[in-house]
């Protein structure tokens, strides 16, 4: 049985969010204790919380909609150029989340990848209030 949970993939056209509260990823959430889900543009870790609740813990998105997806798909070269370093992150931090923390090295890891999505978000974002930073 996969030690770091499941995946449960839908087409282009499907929400993430509908998907998550399927029978389908109740199932596999009580069987593997993770899942991933996505549409192949939007994916988002679901996890039990502390009292056994399905707990939508984090996303990651391509593009916010499937006409977005396909139009940036199109000129998939700059997505690619864009997406992997934070995408490969996220995944990343998928694949590890249930992993034991067994040295400093590990929670610095974690601690550093989520600066560096933050970095890439503001240096994305257009707002005013950040161009100093």
């Amino acid at each position: 049985m996969p030690e770091r949970g499941a995946i449960e993939v839908k087409g282009t056209s499907d929400d993430v969010d509908f998907i998550s509260d399927s029978l389908q990823v109740e199932k596999y959430l009580k069987t593997y204790r993770q899942v991933l889900v996505t549409n192949c543009r939007d994916f988002l870790l679901i996890i039990f919380d502390e009292n056994h609740q399905p707990k939508k813990l984090e996303r990651y998105s391509i593009a916010e909609d499937e006409r977005s997806f396909w139009e940036k798909a199109d000129g998939h070269r700059d997505v690619t150029d864009i997406e992997t370093d934070r995408f490969v992150e996220f995944l990343k931090r998928v694949m590890l989340h249930r992993a034991a923390l067994a040295k400093p090295e590990d929670v610095a890891w974690f601690l550093a990848s989520y600066a560096r999505d933050a970095k890439a978000r503001i240096e994305e974002s257009e707002l005013a209030a950040l161009e100093t930073i």
